[in-house]
């Protein structure tokens, strides 16, 4: 079987939480695992089996599924008034 890409994004919200993958192709299919690799492997899971259910409707998301250059960053803005109680506040 040939073998495509699909561009994967891990996020953890604070140590110790759980890997979240999410699929800019697939904006609603996530996954987590409790470290990198699982998370990863969950990913693929989850994607492959998408795949199999549905190969019709996703085959035209498959070719773009994939972005060679990815740049993943953070900034840091004003927090609304609405959240400066809250732990997403700047300190």
């Amino acid at each position: 079987m040939e073998k495509c890409k699909v561009t994967v994004i891990l996020t953890q919200a604070a140590p110790g939480d759980p890997y979240v993958a999410t699929f800019p192709a697939f904006p609603t299919w996530a996954t987590q695992g409790d470290s990198v690799e699982e998370a990863l492997r969950m990913a693929e899971e989850l994607v492959e089996l998408n795949l199999e259910e549905d190969e019709d409707e996703y085959r035209w998301l498959i070719e773009g599924a994939y972005s060679p250059l990815t740049v993943v960053g953070q900034i840091e803005i004003d927090a609304p008034k609405v959240l400066a109680n809250t732990r997403h506040a700047p300190s």
